[in-house]
């Protein structure tokens, strides 16, 4: 399974990943409207663009990053820190629990056994600490990482077929 798929049970950051960089395409049928998925896109470029700047990640940072592959510099960390505070992922040098519940139960689309199994490997990452905020977010990436291999074959029966496809 992709790395990045730790980050996409988590939340639109990494889910619109996907799509900015044509990984993908967007659900329908769900009540979303075409618009809705262009503007989320839309949106989704603009934070990732602002996150590369902000923390000057370079052409290769962002080629892993487009690629699904775990960020291998500082640089690369620190994008990944940036988009998972951006969106409320990582507050106060955690994991926040209830923010990744929160995106999880809008993508689950009244799936709650789906938002259950998030919520305990939320839990079980929210005790990471690191004084420093990219190293951080690289750690919460690898336990929740760790946290969906371990329950891949739980966790495979919710997600869209194409995307059981792209992940392996």
């Amino acid at each position: 399974m992709k790395f990045l798929v730790a980050f996409c049970v988590f939340g639109v950051v990494v889910c619109a990943n996907a799509q900015i960089f044509g990984r993908g395409e967007p659900q329908r049928g769900h009540g979303h409207m075409p618009h809705q998925n262009s503007d989320q896109e839309r949106r989704a470029q603009e934070m990732v663009g602002r996150c590369q700047r902000k923390e000057l990640a370079t052409e290769s940072d962002m080629s892993e990053f487009s690629q699904q592959k775990k960020p291998t510099t500082k640089t690369g960390k620190c994008l990944h820190a940036c988009l998972m505070e951006t969106v409320g992922l990582v507050s106060n040098g955690k994991l926040s629990v209830e923010k990744s519940v929160e995106f999880m139960s809008r993508m689950a689309h009244g799936n709650n056994e789906l938002v259950k199994i998030v919520r305990e490997i939320s839990e079980n990452c929210e005790t990471i600490t690191d004084p420093d905020r990219c190293e951080l977010a690289f750690k919460i990436m690898e336990c929740t990482e760790e946290g969906i291999q371990k329950r891949q074959d739980e966790m495979r029966k919710f997600m869209p077929r194409q995307q059981q496809e792209f992940n392996h």
